[in-house]
This record gives structure tokens, C-alpha cells and sequence, in this order.
């Protein structure tokens, strides 16, 4: 299944409890999976082969997740944690840490 950048930030919101997009916006998920394509294109380039090496950046959530889809899961995780380290009235560094860990372990698989 193809997934859409829209469709893994749908995911990552399901841990943060926030279906209804009122404690974080789709513009800074947007950025946090951005930031995580970045970090995978440094650790992974072999995962953007041809064009979508150079692909234009930022990704936008109606593009097309840029890899494999079974690092679906991983890029979630990453905007979750992500997400989490930055939101003071609830943080759980322990926890919102275990889902960027999450992301990085995903890549050397």
C-alpha cells in the first residue's frame, strides 16, 4: 500500500492522542516529518534511489511517502516523539525519546 505523507502523520497522531488535530497542527507534523526525511537521507541514501535523492524538499502531506513503506512505522514513531519533546503540560521524555530511538533503530535494519 502506498501511503500518503497526510496518511503517517494520521498514524503518528493515534500515541499523542489527537485525532481531532487540536493539540498539534498538520504543519508541524509536516515539519517534524520533514526534518525526518533529512536525517533519513543522511543515514540511509541508499533508501532515495534515482530521483528521489535529489527530490525538492519540503515534502508536502498529498505527496506520496518517499521510501519503502515498511519504514512507515518508523517515520511515525519519529513525528510522535518528536512531537512529545515539545509539548510541556505532558512530556514524558522517557517516552517521546523510545519513539525517536524507535525511528533511528528502524533505519540500520
Amino acid at each position: 500500500m502506498a501511503y500518503t505523507v497526510q496518511q503517517v502523520l494520521d498514524i503518528a497522531r493515534i500515541p499523542l492522542n489527537d485525532d481531532d488535530k487540536v493539540r498539534y497542527s498538520d504543519a508541524t507534523l509536516l515539519t517534524y516529518f520533514n526534518n525526518a526525511v533529512l536525517i533519513c537521507r543522511q543515514k540511509r541514501p541508499d533508501l532515495f534511489p534515482g530521483k528521489l535523492a535529489t527530490a525538492q524538499m519540503p515534502l508536502l502531506a498529498t505527496d506520496t511517502f518517499p521510501v519503502n513503506d515498511t519504514y512507515m512505522p518508523y517515520f511515525a514513531n519519529y513525528i510522535s516523539g518528536m512531537a512529545e519533546t515539545v509539548d510541556e503540560e505532558h512530556i514524558d521524555n522517557t517516552r517521546a525519546g523510545m519513539f525517536v530511538q524507535s525511528f533511528m533503530m528502524g533505519l540500520v535494519q
